[in-house]
């Protein structure tokens, strides 16, 4: 989790909520530009919400 960090400001993401070694679906928060990063089948999606919108 350490070396996990926003695409938009750079700053350390925070998760959600832990649930043991392995996360496999949670999401990551960024506080300072207010991001949300979901993770799905242990994967973080870490673009940017413009490009996960336009890619929908």
């Amino acid at each position: 989790m350490g070396i996990l960090a926003c695409p938009v400001c750079v700053i350390q993401l925070t998760m959600d909520e832990e649930r043991g070694a392995e996360i496999i679906e949670g999401s990551l928060y960024c506080e300072k530009c207010s991001c949300n990063y979901p993770i799905t089948g242990t994967i973080p999606n870490l673009l940017s919400s413009e490009v996960q919108e336009s890619s929908v």
